[in-house]
């Protein structure tokens, strides 16, 4: 190669590498220079301590209304006023009690719609675990929604609609509500639910919590029970 020729070279070499300078994110996947797990985390922390507080507050609410409601009654006692003016509250009560039947009833393993949505949820919950099984092998632990798993991003919004649909009918039908937001499938929806709509806003998914719906197998065997395929001495 003559020097001519080297010379030539050697201005397109510069101009090339100043252009790859200037431009260092082209070819580069911008989902891994940027994490929201904060946002995830946070999603299933707000809701369970939202909810928590909330549950606190109407119990205490409840608490000093009977204690006014105590103090009410001896009241009405003392002037002689009938107690038929208290029709509103007993209808308000027979109306909650009412929805709490039928929550319980939907729910219950020894009716036939209790026992199909108990095997439905235990679907959504294997068809959640395969789909996190599916993610692990993409971008790691948190990474952008591509093309191919638009599919799988749709399914798991739909079972999630379900998961919480499910929790809703459960907390209706709980008697003590305190403890059903702190038992096991709770904790479990806590974990899994909210991360997912917060990935569907961000177009990404997390991965940190969702093997939290791998503890729902726990009570695989209790489902076989129910359903008379297991037997117990």
């Amino acid at each position: 190669m003559t020097a001519s020729e080297n010379q030539c070279c050697c201005p397109l070499n510069s101009v090339e590498e100043s252009t790859q300078a200037s431009l260092p994110l082209i070819g580069v996947d911008e989902c891994t220079t940027e994490k929201f797990w904060y946002a995830f985390i946070s999603s299933s922390v707000i809701t369970f301590a939202t909810g928590l507080l909330v549950i606190l507050a109407c119990r205490a609410h409840v608490m000093f209304r009977k204690k006014d409601d105590d103090d009410d009654d001896d009241e009405t006692e003392t002037r002689g006023i009938p107690p038929g003016e208290q029709d509103d509250d007993k209808t308000e009560v027979g109306w909650l009690t009412s929805l709490k039947d039928w929550a319980g009833i939907l729910i219950s393993a020894q009716t036939t719609t209790g026992r199909i949505l108990m095997v439905f949820m235990a679907f959504n919950s294997l068809a959640a675990f395969v789909i996190y099984l599916l993610y692990t092998g993409s971008d790691g632990i948190e990474g952008c929604v591509k093309d191919r798993e638009q599919l799988l991003l749709h399914c798991e919004t739909a079972i999630n609609i379900c998961f919480l649909i499910h929790f809703g009918i459960r907390f209706l039908a709980a008697s003590d509500k305190l403890w059903f937001w702190l038992e096991l499938n709770s904790i479990v929806d806590f974990c899994t639910v909210p991360p997912v709509f917060v990935g569907i806003y961000l177009n990404r998914h997390y991965l940190g919590l969702r093997f939290f719906r791998a503890l729902a197998f726990m009570q695989l065997g209790d489902i076989l029970q129910f359903l008379r395929v297991l037997k117990t001495r």
